[in-house]
């Protein structure tokens, strides 16, 4: 969450900016491993399933900017210690 408020923030105070940006880190994740992250959070877990397809897979282009981005697994261990501590709509 800090990171898009980051890139939000960024954008209202610059001009000249591209007028679209794809919201991606430059690591790029499964959806599996998202869930291994999120599994990992706590002592109970969830079996995660996966269904493999062959299907195209959608991967934004990552652009540098100068914002000091804290991850996307950074985040989300912030926003589950949020939502733990019952501090998240505080």
């Amino acid at each position: 969450m800090k990171d898009l408020i980051s890139l939000v923030d960024f954008y209202i105070k610059n001009d000249n900016l591209d007028k679209e940006y794809n919201c991606v880190y430059e690591k790029s994740y499964k959806l599996s491993e998202v869930a291994d992250i999120i599994n990992s959070l706590d002592n109970y877990k969830v079996p995660i399933e996966t269904i493999f397809h062959n299907g195209s897979d959608y991967c934004g282009k990552f652009k540098q900017i100068p914002i000091n981005f804290i991850g996307l697994e950074n985040g989300i261990k912030e926003v589950y210690q949020k939502i733990k501590d019952g501090t998240w709509n505080s």
